[in-house]
Parts: structure tokens; sequence; C-alpha cells
């Protein structure tokens, strides 16, 4: 009888051992860094210096822009739409306060006329106007990319390339221009298309009404003509030609 029974524990034994080695733990202690550098579009920037490849300005680890989210819960009718006030209120504050908001400088990408700043949680690229000379781009003494120097308390006129859920307070599929512009203060300044700005095709423009300056612009890209997506682009910024620092303010109509 104890043989018997010295058996069938040896049995089960043989048995768990065997089921733990069919089912192994899927954990592999890597974590995954939530980040925008899937919904950052460079169609029409070019990157300098950013890693070894010039086209692709995400794929290292210190060229990757990490999207702060403007919201995490579930979609709820029950909540009005409205303007994540966390982005809008970044037009304005320094490089220095988005650098305590975001943290530290972790690329530099080139785009028309003027850099781009890359923040190491921030919405996009950031702009500020710098009067680009290229004769004064340093090498970053840890990220290894080449960048135009910027004082701390040079003002943001721009964030570009932004993920479209970043622009507002709830997640959404689509949106449609009719529903953005019923937002409370925001007003629809203009749109244009189709064909007009590849490869999106359409845009539409607003602004803030708590900016008192028509100037600065909401700029959405988006495939259909009337509604957005998970696809669209934002940008915000003024035109250089309206700032009215540097001495270069024009009040010409600039589009």
């Amino acid at each position: 009888m104890k043989k018997h029974f010295l058996i069938l524990v040896s049995l089960f034994v043989f048995i768990a051992m065997f089921t733990a080695c069919a089912n192994p733990s899927d954990e592999t202690g890597e974590k995954v860094i939530p980040g925008a550098a899937e919904s950052i579009k460079t169609d029409t920037i070019v990157t300098t210096a950013l890693s070894e490849s010039e086209e692709t300005p995400q794929t290292t680890e210190e060229s990757t822009v990490h999207t702060t989210e403007a919201a995490t819960s579930t979609p709820d009718d029950n909540i009005e739409l409205a303007l994540n006030m966390d982005l809008i209120e970044e037009y304005g504050m320094s490089f220095g306060e988005l650098k305590a908001k975001h943290g530290e400088l972790v690329g530099y990408v080139m785009g028309p006329g003027d850099g781009y700043y890359v923040l190491e949680n921030g919405y996009g690229y950031y702009w500020f106007y710098t009067n680009l000379n290229l004769d004064n781009l340093v090498s970053h003494p840890e990220g290894g990319f080449e960048y135009l120097p910027i004082e701390d308390g040079k003002i943001c006129r721009g964030v570009m390339n932004v993920s479209p859920d970043s622009l507002f307070n709830k997640p959404f599929e689509t949106l449609t221009i009719e529903e953005i512009k019923s937002i409370e203060n925001l007003t629809y300044l203009r749109g244009g298309g189709p064909g007009e700005l590849e490869p999106f095709g359409y845009w539409s423009v607003f602004t803030y009404d708590g900016w008192n300056n028509d100037r600065v612009e909401i700029s959405i890209s988006h495939k259909d003509p009337d509604k957005i997506d998970s696809s669209s682009e934002v940008k915000i910024s003024i035109h250089p030609l309206r700032l009215e620092e540097n001495g270069i303010f024009s009040d010409t109509d600039v589009k």
C-alpha cells in the first residue's frame, strides 16, 4: 500500500513538472515605452543628424518623440468635446519651461527655413524663431546630433507634427469638421482641398480665442474632406512674417 502511494505521488510530481514546462512565463522583462514615433509623420520634414539615417528621425532612441497623451479613458459621449489645454497653452512658453515640463532635448529636425527641437516627452516638434544659420550648428554632448543652440528664454512659436488625439480632451476614432467647429473658444478660419496638401489632400485651419491673436493658427491636415482621424496631422504655428518680434512683422495676408 505504501509502495502504491509513493508511485502515485511521483506521478503527480511528474505531471506538474510537464505542465510547467509546457506553459513558460510570458514575462520578458522588457518595458514598452509609449511614444509617438508611429504617429509623427515626416512627409514634409527633412532631418539632420538625428541618426545614421537622415530620412527617419524616429529610428533611434535619441530622436524618438514620446507624445504626451491627452486622454487615457474610454471614449465617453457624455464628455463635451474640448481642446486639450495642456497642449494649447504651450504656445508662448519658453524653451526652459518646456524642458522643465517635457524633459531634455533629444533631437533636432531641419524644416523649411528653420529648425525644430524635439524634447523627451513632448507633443511634437517645437519651433522657436532662431534666424537659422547652419554655421552655428554644434554637436549635442550626449545625443551626438547637431543642433542650433538656443537660450532658455526663447519663446515657442509653434508645435509641429502633433498627433490628432493630442489636440482634444478625449479619445476618438473620427471627428467631423463640423464637430470641431462647435468646440468652445475655437474659431474656424478657412479650409482647402482636394489635392492642395499632399499626402493628405485637405486642410482646415482654426484659431484658439484665448490667444487673442488670430494669426496663431491650428492647422489640421486630413484625407477625408469632411472629417479627421488618427492619420491626420496637426500643427500649431504663426507664420514668420506675422511675428512682431525680430522686426519682421507684416500685416499682409500670409497663408
